[in-house]
């Protein structure tokens, strides 16, 4: 006779897998330094971005200037302006925007006339960067440039530095500086008057 024996079947052990408190915590230490590493330099990289592309964009308003005024054999002034349509005065700085307009007047340069055309309008900078004439330099609220591609007016010329600045200080200011002749460069330590950049 056959004899049957029906075992009891032992229950299947399952292992889950998981982190132990060791692991989470080295993972959160190996976290922690990789941010304390990538975040100022995400931090300076998008900063540095952020005032050469303010830089550039005053560098083409120049030129842009220059270019129309000997262009159109007449004066072409570029000022600062809050409002996009008129040229601001001393309590308007260049961060909060500026404008290219053909001049009918050198002698007036600095003055949108009725029959004065705006070319382009720039919009004013936020984050904190400042846009800053260097202290007496004669491109302090515009810039204009005659039909020969020279800086200046009638009665006077234009050279200096724009102080690019942001929350890091001088050390890593953009100077735009313009030149008698009409020209325009950027520097990185010194003004056109041989003074190392400040900032406000």
């Amino acid at each position: 006779m056959n004899r049957q024996t029906n075992s009891a079947s032992a229950p299947a052990i399952r292992c889950i897998g998981g982190f132990t408190i060791i692991e989470l915590l080295i993972t959160l230490f190996i976290v922690s330094i990789v941010a304390m590493i990538g975040v100022p330099a995400y931090q300076n990289i998008t900063a540095d971005t952020r005032i050469t592309s303010t830089a550039n964009d005053l560098i083409t308003s120049f030129i842009l200037a220059r270019s129309e005024a000997i262009k159109s054999a007449s004066f072409v002034t570029v000022c600062k302006s809050a409002d996009g349509v008129t040229c601001g005065g001393n309590a308007v700085e260049w961060e909060q925007g500026w404008i290219v307009f053909s001049n009918t007047s050198g002698a007036t340069a600095g003055v949108v006339n009725p029959a004065d055309v705006i070319i382009r309008t720039y919009p004013g900078v936020d984050d904190g960067l400042t846009i800053r004439p260097v202290a007496g330099a004669p491109v302090d609220g515009f810039v204009t440039f005659r039909p020969a591609g020279t800086s200046g007016t009638t009665l006077q010329n234009h050279s200096g530095t724009l102080t690019l600045c942001d929350f890091r200080g001088a050390n890593t200011a953009r100077g735009v500086i313009m030149m008698n002749s009409g020209r325009v460069r950027i520097s990185l330590d010194v003004a056109h008057d041989g003074n190392v950049l400040a900032c406000p």
